[in-house]
């Protein structure tokens, strides 16, 4: 039955995806005969199926990996009750963390800079003699780039000086001219090669060790710090853990590539023979990587390990979505457009909610940032600002406050 649900869900979502390119190029570009354009209809929704297939198995990864390993193993009620007490118990010592994780959040993870510049004031990320505290860092898509950054030793104050000079539209390398970008997307599954984003993050890279190519291998070797790197393997519709001695050998650039690899606009990277895209796609928020023996006990990956206490992470959180249950204030749904997105939307605030228990928000710190696109390059200075002041202030919102508070 389970199977049967989530190839109609499939099917429904590639459905709409058809249409709404449909209705797009009919209306917007007014052109009455189909035939003209069947071509590039069939085009995306051909694409489509890379993208919806993410978000319809989506549901079928939690089930098949996650929901088995929870309730095959559960011990008696007893038990059970025991092991439910040990998380609630759960404390959090806000001057000691371990370990910081950084959600996705597109353009919006500009914020973070702001975020950093409360840690770093906290005593959170260098002791009183500027010696590193923190042994790993996690991120998915734009966290994986501030985690990156972080642990090849970039301060917070270099990590703004990066962000406010650069142009974000030139992370998106792609063609102009909309028949070049189409047949990009034929080819190559995506309009923007991301060079730009290789090379720029091999240069910053560089310049800390040496070696553009510099591998989540060599820096745990070298400095014993655990960096994990989200990312989506197309292939066989889960999440892929980037980590030290994985057997992938990575380079800390290629990772963060597939990391922040949004379907469409940048090319999927092809790793192993596997195509991967944006590690958001399926798990946007990784906080419990470090739970447990991680990454040796696959139990970190669905929850049933002692949540660690000295894991802190930074999840951002759009306008839309910042109700303490997870919930949203109601959509309007007009028209076939506006039902698509929303349709998608819902996978992703889905997997957000998974992440809403009491002791994730005891060692959260939720960002609320306005609701940007997350394809949206073109930002001013002003917008940057203000980006950088909500992480300051939320994160000053968490610190301020008390343990029973959160």
């Amino acid at each position: 039955m389970r199977t049967f649900l989530y190839q109609q869900t499939y099917y429904c979502c590639l459905w709409v995806s058809y249409y709404v390119i449909d209705s797009f190029f009919i209306n917007f570009f007014n052109v009455s005969n189909r035939n003209k354009i069947t071509g590039i209809i069939s085009m995306f929704g051909n694409l489509s199926y890379y993208f919806c297939r993410s978000y319809a198995f989506m549901g079928y990864y939690v089930n098949k990996y996650v929901t088995p390993a929870f309730y095959n193993n559960l011990p008696e009620v007893e038990q059970e009750d025991s092991f439910s007490k040990e998380i609630n118990a759960v404390t959090v010592n806000k001057t000691d963390y371990h370990f910081l994780v950084f959600s996705g959040g597109g353009i919006k993870g500009i914020s973070y800079c702001g975020a950093l510049d409360v840690l770093d004031s906290n005593n959170i990320l260098y002791d009183e003699d500027g010696n590193f505290k923190i042994m790993g860092f996690a991120g998915t898509s734009a966290g994986s780039i501030i985690a990156a950054l972080l642990a090849v030793d970039y301060k917070p104050k270099e990590i703004k000086k990066i962000m406010k000079k650069l142009n974000m539209r030139d992370l998106v390398d792609d063609k102009s001219g909309m028949v070049r970008d189409g047949l990009h997307l034929i080819e190559k599954y995506g309009t923007a090669p991301g060079n730009f984003v290789l090379n720029f993050l091999g240069d910053l890279i560089k310049a800390k060790t040496g070696n553009e190519d510099y591998t989540i291998d060599q820096l745990y070797a070298d400095k014993g710090i655990k960096l994990v790197i989200v990312g989506t393997d197309m292939n066989i519709c889960a999440s892929q853990y980037f980590y030290p001695n994985d057997g992938s050998n990575i380079t800390i650039r290629k990772a963060i590539r597939i990391s922040m690899s949004i379907p469409f606009l940048f090319e999927p990277v092809l790793h192993n023979k596997n195509y991967y895209v944006d590690g958001g796609v399926l798990d946007n928020y990784p906080l419990h990587v470090f739970d447990g023996e991680y990454p040796g006990e696959k139990t970190s990956r669905c929850g049933m390990c002692k949540p660690n206490d000295k894991v802190l992470g930074l999840q951002i959180i759009t306008e839309d979505s910042t109700n303490d249950d997870g919930t949203v204030t109601r959509e309007e749904i007009g028209n076939l457009l506006q039902f698509s997105f929303t349709f998608i939307k819902t996978f992703m605030l889905e997997n957000d909610r998974r992440m809403l228990t009491p002791t994730n928000k005891k060692r959260t710190i939720r960002i609320v940032t306005p609701n940007y696109p997350a394809t949206n390059f073109a930002i001013s200075d002003d917008d940057k600002k203000l980006l950088m002041e909500c992480g300051r202030k939320h994160t000053l919102d968490f610190f301020n406050a008390t343990t029973s508070e959160i």
